[in-house]
């Protein structure tokens, strides 16, 4: 990164990885303050992480090459420290929502399971039903006095 940013006169740089664990881990590191690597796989996230870091890195450059208002560049250094807080703040959100997105993957599968099962049973109940009324037409007599067919 360090050679990408002096070959290109540049004060902020972007890494882009496809995978959490060739991040070491992370979807957002931060390397430097201007420096950031993040895993993104454009066939299964969505872009809006990636806009945001960019115009992120965009803000501190301008900040970074515009030293003249003062005051102005001491507020937009302090807002960019805060928006650099956010952004490892999402690191850990995405993978608690990583972790409810398998939970609930594991909870659909039970759910079809389950479902699998009851269908089985009632298909066993209705053939036996249907035994029933095929062999004792007493009980299906019986059953319909009381209400039940």
């Amino acid at each position: 990164m360090v050679d990408a940013e002096r070959n290109r006169d540049a004060v902020a740089s972007l890494g882009l990885v496809r995978t959490i664990d060739q991040n070491g881990g992370q979807i957002l590191r931060v390397i430097g303050t201007q420096r950031l690597v993040l895993a993104f796989d454009p066939d299964n996230d969505t872009p809006d992480l990636l806009r945001t870091v960019v115009m992120l890195l965009r803000t501190t450059a301008i900040a970074t090459a515009s030293r003249k208002g003062v005051h102005e560049v001491a507020t937009a250094e302090e807002k960019i420290a805060e928006a650099f807080n956010q952004l490892v703040k999402i690191d850990s959100v995405k993978k608690l929502s990583a972790t409810i997105q398998k939970s609930a993957t594991k909870i659909d599968s039970e759910c079809t399971t389950l479902n699998s099962a009851v269908r089985r049973l009632l298909d066993h109940a209705l053939v036996a039903l249907a035994g029933a009324q095929a062999t004792g037409p007493e009980l299906v007599s019986e059953a319909e006095t009381h209400g039940a067919a």
